[in-house]
This record gives C-alpha cells, structure tokens and sequence, in this order.
C-alpha cells in the first residue's frame, strides 16, 4: 500500500510546477492522506476533490472513490472508482505509472460490485424535456440507457413530460444483478375519448332493447328447464306409443292363438313376458311424457328472467324409475 501512495504522491507534486497551478496538488492530496488515516473522511474527501480539480489525475479519483466507499456511499463510490480505471487505463496506455492506479480501481469495482445492484432506465415516447426520476431523486439524461448502481431494494421509477402522461414502475434492485426498466410516456386520453368510453344513462331511462337479458336472451333458466321438459315429455309420450302398439300386437296374438292374456299354454311364456315389459315401458312412458308436459306447460308460462336473473344459478335433474319419470330444476336466488 505504502509504495502506492508514495507514487502516486509523487506523479501529483511531478503536475505542480509543469502546469503552474496556484496551489500544489502534490501538497494538497498529501494533505487528505493525513486527514484519511486520521479517520477524518469528510475533510479527507474535500482535500481529494480539491486535488482532483486541481490536477485531474485519476490517482486524485481513485482516493475520493475510497473516501465513498468508507463513508457507505456505495453507489457514488462505485461511478467513482468505474471512471477511475477507465482514465486510468487510458493513460496508462502510455505511461506505465498509472498502471497501479487502474488495477487498484479495478479490484475495489470487483469488490463493490457484489455489494451494489445496478439499474437502468429506458424511455419510450420520451422528449427532450422529459423527467426522469429514482426514489424522487433527479436522473441526468446522460444516465439514461446506461447501467445506474443502486443500493439493493425496491426503488420507484418515475417519469413526467409535458403533454405526456406520468410513467411510474417499483422495480427491486438485487445485488449483484442488473435490472432494466422501460416507462413509456403517452399522451393522455383526452375528456371526449374518455366520455365515450364512459357513457351514461339517466336512472329514469327504460333499458336499450336486449338490455338487461340473460346470456340465454329472453329464455331464463327456467324456461330453458322448461323446454327441456317439454321436449322429454314430447319422448315419453312418443315411447308410450310406440310401446302401447307393441302390446296391443301381442294381446292380439295370444288372443287369435292361444285364447287371451290367461293362455296356460309354456310356448307362449315368450309373448306374455315380452307383452309385459311392453307394458312397464307404455306405463313409464305415458308417465315422463304427462310430467315433461305438464312442467313444461309451468315453466315456460312463470319461468321468464327476472330483474334478479343474473345472480340465479341452477341445475336440473331429469329421472326415469321403474314407477314413472319426474323432471326437478334446484336453483339459488
């Protein structure tokens, strides 16, 4: 460490006299040496600020990115300490005294980054006189698209241009990451967009035609139960036809064969039997088609939507048993 100060004390009493500066920089970064090992970081960073204006040497840089960094000014440390190894190396692309300098900025950066995240900010509709801030901190436009380091949290992003609409994120910033941010600055709505977005109607006014109804339109929920009904009760009807012919086909046959519905004779047994779960079949039928009607005849009579139809739910549930057939809607109003 010693031989690196004694250095870079020297490259700075080397500017004094070559550049006629009132003040010696060599004597004042001496100086903020002292206060620094004293533990004196304000006075310290003064005197390197001093030196840094004085002489422009990023061995001056280096020790105000030191003074930031002791302080726990972290992100300021880090801008600092970046620049200090970019002039750095760039001089010491023909002077090789400042090649301790840039490797120094280089191993604090290596350090710090880990401690720091970094954040950057991009604009999409921006203008010249666009705003942009962090935690309602001012941002310089020349930062803007270009990684910002942060101290890890959750930072508010905000941006404000006149004849645009304010963009406003909350991003969390992690160390050691980078985290990028787009607002887009839009023109905002204007009051007659907005009104036609928004219509209004008086309380007094009768509702538009359609207005009003269930997604079924002017069918309810029970009177689509209702022609469900109908339509199982149209089949019942319709079975016990078919099954009432079929019966009647066998009385006949027993009759002509085998003298009526008390025919002894086994070979007939079939026909009897058949004869009877024809029978069952015509009774169930007669049964679900007199029901299906019947309900049907109820529902779609009394079953039109209410003012209250679109918080009514329900399911219906249709049964045929060996007895007959019903059909039941359960609702919730």
């Amino acid at each position: 460490m010693r031989p690196l100060v004694l250095a870079l004390t020297l490259a700075l009493l080397a500017l004094g006299p070559s550049r006629g500066f009132a003040a010696d920089p060599g004597t004042v970064f001496a100086e903020g040496r002292k206060l620094y090992d004293d533990g004196q970081l304000e006075q310290a960073l003064a005197k390197f600020h001093e030196t840094l204006d004085i002489s422009g040497s990023p061995n001056a840089r280096l020790y105000v990115a030191r003074c930031l960094q002791d302080m726990g000014r972290l992100p300021e440390a880090y801008e600092q300490m970046e620049r200090t190894a970019r002039e750095a190396a760039e001089k010491a692309a023909t002077d090789p005294k400042y090649e301790d300098t840039r490797d120094a900025a280089a191993s604090q950066l290596a350090i710090m980054g880990r401690q720091i995240g970094k954040l950057i900010v991009t604009l999409a509709g921006a203008s010249a006189q666009a705003t942009v801030q962090i935690d309602g901190q001012d941002v310089a436009s020349d930062k803007l698209g270009v990684p910002i380091p942060i101290m890890p949290k959750a930072v508010v992003v905000r941006a404000t241009a006149p004849g645009k609409a304010p963009a406003e994120r909350t991003v969390q910033v992690v160390a050691g990451e980078t985290v990028t941010v787009l607002l887009e600055l839009v023109a905002p709505p204007s009051p007659a967009a907005t009104a036609a977005r928004a219509p209004t109607r008086s309380a007094a006014a009768p509702p538009a035609e359609g207005e009003g109804e269930t997604e079924s339109g002017a069918f309810g929920p029970l009177r689509i139960v209702g022609v469900v009904a109908g339509a199982i009760g149209v089949a019942g009807g319709v079975t016990a036809a078919v099954a009432g012919s079929m019966v009647a086909n066998r009385r006949a046959k027993l009759e002509d064969e085998c003298g009526g519905t008390h025919c002894l004779d086994a070979s007939y047994q079939d026909v009897i039997d058949d004869g009877r779960r024809l029978q069952l079949v015509t009774n169930i039928g007669f049964v679900v088609g007199g029901v299906g009607l019947a309900s049907a005849v109820a529902l779609l009579i009394f079953g039109g939507p209410s003012e209250d139809e679109g918080t009514t739910t329900g399911s219906t549930t249709l049964g045929i048993g060996r007895e007959g057939g019903f059909v039941g809607y359960t609702g919730r109003f």
